[in-house]
């Protein structure tokens, strides 16, 4: 549709390839350097990376099992899925989105044998409330704005709505919906502390509440709990010890100081993706990092914007020829990978990158 009613003149290309440089030329512009050789030439560019593999769990000591076949990083990887045996147990390391999604494709298949799935907290993703009314986006918590930008202070003000509401019968995720609109002003407001505090303390109750599942899918996977083909542990992982027959996991419980070991055939990494961009290994991150055309955001959850979306250099100017779009702007405003936040941030980025390109003669 975008391309249909285009100014005439414009002109959609699509290519197919991967981008291993963005280098600036003398013209004033960019020069886009893709992985068969191919040179293009652009005024203006706007990075619209998606989401990485997860990184590896940091486990000590696990180097060497990770580059063995019993280990999968990537479950999303075409194919990754298909040497997991169904009559043997395997380990799922973290229980979050990915997690649920894996344990109910592999329990679809057949499984005869349990999946254990381990994270520190052992938390869960939770349901969205049955079909029924859309969602009211009118129960922001009425302090919330007023208080102290704090991880803490914000905590106590969701948590004191949500009880006064109960009374009335509303249920919480109308006050998670409603903190939607709303989310990216005060995640602006805390400090770069208040921001490593969330994310180290508070971040996994947020994702379980704010990141939910469709009702049918959670009746799945609950029933899957229920009938022993996933065990849930609250720990945390220790070490790996591989052998020619399987994976020994060695696992420390929440609240305990004695380890236990599961064994099982094969380890699958469920942490999510990867968003600090000094550790995804990709090659065109690497190189504008390294030169100095991009740097990474104060929380190592993406790249540094400016507030108009243009990349920053790593002295903090903004690049005039880069701007930002998708999941790596999580770092500015937290709320950056649904389908709502990702269509206002493209929007933004291609209308600041034309209001830059008045002056450029064609």
């Amino acid at each position: 549709a975008a391309n249909e009613g285009a100014h005439r003149g414009s002109l959609l290309e699509r290519r197919t390839g991967a981008v291993a440089d963005l280098v600036h030329d003398d013209a004033g512009g960019v020069q886009l350097h893709l992985t068969d050789g191919t040179r293009l030439a652009a005024d203006r560019v706007i990075v619209a990376l998606g989401n990485f593999a997860p990184a590896n769990p940091p486990v000590p000591g696990s180097e060497a099992f990770y580059a063995s076949d019993r280990y999968v990083r990537d479950p999303w990887r075409e194919g990754a899925l298909d040497t997991i045996p169904f009559d043997a147990p395997v380990a799922l390391v973290g229980t979050g989105l990915t997690m649920l999604d894996v344990a109910v494709e592999l329990s679809a298949r057949g499984r005869t044998a349990p999946l254990h799935a381990i994270s520190r907290r052992g938390l869960v993703p939770l349901s969205h409330r049955p079909h029924g009314a859309p969602p009211s986006y009118g129960h922001l918590p009425p302090e919330l704005i007023a208080c102290e930008p704090t991880a803490v202070a914000y905590l106590r003000a969701i948590r004191r709505h949500v009880r006064q509401i109960a009374t009335d019968g509303i249920d919480w995720r109308e006050v998670v919906a409603s903190l939607r609109p709303v989310t990216p002003r005060l995640w602006e407001t805390l400090s770069s502390e208040e921001r490593r505090r969330f994310l180290r303390h508070a971040r996994p109750y947020w994702d379980v509440h704010r990141h939910r599942v469709a009702p049918e899918l959670h009746q799945v996977f609950e029933a899957l709990r229920a009938s022993g083909g996933l065990r849930l542990s609250a720990a945390r992982v220790l070490h790996f010890a591989p052998d020619a027959d399987g994976v020994d996991v060695a696992i420390r419980r929440r609240g305990t100081d004695s380890a236990e070991t599961l064994r099982v055939a094969m380890v699958i990494n469920c942490t999510g993706p990867e968003s600090d961009v000094r550790a995804v290994g990709e090659p065109l991150l690497d190189a504008l990092l390294a030169r100095g055309t991009v740097r990474a955001d104060a929380s190592g959850l993406g790249l540094d914007v400016a507030p108009d979306g243009r990349l920053r250099r790593a002295d903090g100017t903004p690049n005039p020829h880069l701007w930002l779009a998708g999941p790596l702007l999580k770092g500015a405003y937290w709320e950056a990978t649904a389908v709502p936040e990702l269509r206002v941030h493209a929007a933004r980025a291609a209308k600041h990158a034309l209001a830059s390109l008045a002056h450029v003669t064609p």
